[in-house]
């Protein structure tokens, strides 16, 4: 393997990485957002049956 060949291997790893973590922080952006709409509907419950 030529070194240009492990230099581009490593990049395409890298790459791949990083849209792995791009995804991560996308779910855990949705989640936090229905976490927060879920907040929101039980504090307008709470108050309801007050």
């Amino acid at each position: 393997m030529s070194g240009n060949a492990v230099a581009s291997a490593a990049i395409r790893r890298r790459q791949r990485l990083s849209s792995a973590e791009t995804h991560r922080h996308h779910l855990f952006e949705t989640v936090r957002a229905q976490l927060k709409q879920i907040q929101r509907r039980l504090d307008e419950i709470v108050r309801l049956s007050m």
